[in-house]
């Protein structure tokens, strides 16, 4: 009978983690489609889909990532920001308004 350790350190394999592609870069692009269109149609909820996927982008980012995409998404974000919400809004009211006609007596 076999009194010693049940175990057998020489048998034992370490395997290593698998390494997972991290879609950062789709985020990334997303977070560029939904920001364009936003802008130009100056949609509010694409705005904030747009931060949403750049701050999930930009939270499990790779330290070898260049830079220069992140400031681009990131100044086109702000820039639709402030063209939606503190852009002067148009002033529909003023141009319905039809001028009376004088009543003639």
């Amino acid at each position: 009978m076999y009194s010693g350790d049940p175990k057998r350190p020489k048998n034992i394999i370490f395997y290593p983690q698998p390494q997972m592609e991290e879609n950062t870069d789709m985020m990334q692009f997303i977070s560029m489609i939904f920001g364009i269109i936003s802008f130009i149609a100056k949609i509010k909820w694409g705005i904030w889909l747009s931060l949403i996927f750049f701050l999930s982008s930009y939270v499990n980012l790779r330290n070898n990532v260049e830079q220069k995409n992140l400031i681009m998404n990131f100044s086109l974000i702000m820039m639709g920001f402030f063209m939606i919400y503190l852009s002067p809004q148009p002033r529909y009211q003023q141009q319905q308004q039809i001028p009376q006609q004088p009543q003639k007596h």
